[in-house]
């Protein structure tokens, strides 16, 4: 424990936990390197591994809850 009376910040259960999900995503990406082809409708993607795709959503993801939670706040 610091001085302080406070903890560092990697000893943070929010820190710990989000390292935690951050290996796990990357060992899950490394093993995935097959090539895949999107169908979406009438629109089809040339082959491209599958992690691109994972991380292509994760990012999407990410900005729509990233969205959502500033409209909320601006609404405040």
């Amino acid at each position: 424990m610091a001085e302080n009376g406070k903890y560092p910040f990697w000893r943070k259960p929010k820190f710990i936990i989000g390292a935690a999900l951050t290996v796990l995503f990357i060992v899950v990406l490394l093993q995935n390197w097959d090539p895949v082809i999107l169908h979406f409708l009438v629109w089809y993607t040339p082959e491209v591994p599958l992690f691109v795709v994972m991380i292509a959503s994760f990012a999407v993801g990410a900005l729509v809850s990233g969205l959502i939670v500033y409209l909320r706040l601006r609404r405040k």
